[in-house]
C-alpha cells in the first residue's frame, strides 16, 4: 500500500519512515458503484485517498436541487 502514497502530491516531502508508518496505519477498501462514502454534514477523522475509480462530491445529495461539485479520481 505504500506505492499509493508516493504518486500524492500532498505526500512527496516526507521520508520512507513516516510513509511506512502511514502505510501501516492506512485500510484499504473498495466501496460498491453509487456507494454514499460521507454525507454532507457529517464529521469524520478519516482520510480517503482514492486509488482506483472516481467519487462525485455533491451539494445537496438525492434531492431536486443536487449539484456535483468535483469528480475526484
Amino acid at each position: 500500500m505504500n506505492s499509493l502514497f508516493q504518486g500524492v502530491p500532498i505526500f512527496a516531502g516526507l521520508d520512507p519512515a513516516t510513509l511506512e508508518t502511514l502505510s501501516a496505519r492506512a485500510r484499504q477498501f473498495q466501496q460498491p458503484a453509487d456507494a454514499v462514502v460521507l454525507r454532507e454534514g457529517e464529521s469524520s477523522r478519516t482520510f480517503y485517498l482514492i486509488g482506483e475509480g472516481a467519487v462525485r462530491v455533491c451539494k445537496n445529495f438525492g434531492q431536486p436541487a443536487e449539484v456535483e461539485l468535483a469528480r475526484l479520481g
